[in-house]
């Protein structure tokens, strides 16, 4: 049976902190934490030089559906007077949702010489959930639960982890890793006219910019959409299509309800992105596009591009408790 249409209402904003998974990981970390680091050295002791490590993240993200099933339309649902479809083929039931996700990271050493008065001090990240109650067209899908995603917002990290010991030449160097990519693509292409009247048809194949299409719940819908122009973000060139596709994560079967999200999701969703911000995998940008050999713009795509992925990012240092 149907779930009830979704009631509009003004999205407010609420915060709750990330807990209930398992707490910071400092033995795996890949940083050997130093004993002592809350013993006093005295006031501004200049005494280093200092290897200092952070990182943290953010992510922004909505719930979109993932696949619709409608019925197809006949011959004979058209007419040469009133409405033609004569009956109604747009609506269909939602197969599944998901997130589509803008996620920024950094991680980051530094070789400081300022002055301490502790021998070394280390903490770790902390991540901060801050659920819409409703979504981009203010439908909302009953009371979002502490802790987890609703129908869109943002997890923010509320404390960066911060690692400082003396700096050790024979291992350290300093690095500065950012990323910033999404967890979907957009690509317009066909085979577009190339003069009129039509002599022959040349290949179009043109990204969409990533942050151009973000909360466009019909996006999402794959081929069903596509008959709908109105709905396209951009100008499609005659003869192509705008392709839309998400690698997604927290997919929930069927109609969305706020009860069924969980803080198990959002725990589970950091650990994955944290991860592939190292690798790229599952995370695209238009700016990666290559016509020739890479129009999802996929920033794991060979060879692959150091400069804009986290490579140094360890979800090692997440802390859930």
């Amino acid at each position: 049976m149907p779930l009830p249409a979704p009631t509009p209402t003004v999205p407010n904003n609420t915060q709750w902190g990330v807990s209930g998974g398992t707490g910071y990981q400092s033995g795996v970390s890949g940083i050997n934490l130093v004993s002592g680091a809350t013993s006093a050295l005295g006031n501004n002791d200049t005494s280093g030089p200092w290897c200092i490590e952070s990182q943290w993240m953010t992510v922004t993200y909505h719930r979109v559906p993932k696949g619709l099933s409608r019925n197809s339309l006949t011959e004979a649902d058209f007419t040469l007077s009133g409405f033609s479809p004569a009956v109604n083929t747009v609506s269909g039931y939602l197969y599944a949702t998901e997130l589509a996700c803008h996620v920024e990271a950094r991680a980051y050493k530094t070789k400081s010489y300022d002055p301490y008065t502790t021998s070394a001090y280390h903490q770790p990240q902390k991540f901060q959930v801050n659920p819409l109650s409703a979504d981009a067209n203010g439908n909302s899908y009953g009371n979002v639960s502490a802790g987890t995603f609703g129908p869109g917002g943002t997890v923010t990290t509320s404390q960066v982890f911060f690692n400082r010991r003396l700096w050790d030449d024979t291992v350290d160097a300093v690095y500065d890793d950012t990323c910033n990519a999404y967890s979907h693509y957009g690509v317009v292409s066909g085979a577009q006219e190339v003069s009129y009247p039509a002599s022959g048809f040349g290949l179009y194949i043109q990204p969409v910019p990533s942050q151009s299409f973000a909360q466009k719940l019909s996006l999402f819908l794959g081929w069903d959409w596509n008959g709908f122009d109105e709905l396209s973000p951009i100008t499609v060139p005659y003869l192509c299509k705008l392709v839309v596709r998400n690698n997604g994560f927290a997919s929930d079967p069927g109609a969305y309800t706020a009860q069924s999200d969980t803080v198990a999701d959002v725990i589970t969703t950091l650990n994955i992105i944290g991860m592939n911000v190292v690798t790229g995998q599952w995370l695209y940008h238009s700016d990666r596009f290559n016509v020739n050999t890479n129009w999802e713009g996929c920033l794991a795509w060979y060879p692959v591009d150091t400069s804009l992925l986290c490579t140094h990012y360890s979800i090692n240092r997440h802390d859930y408790s």
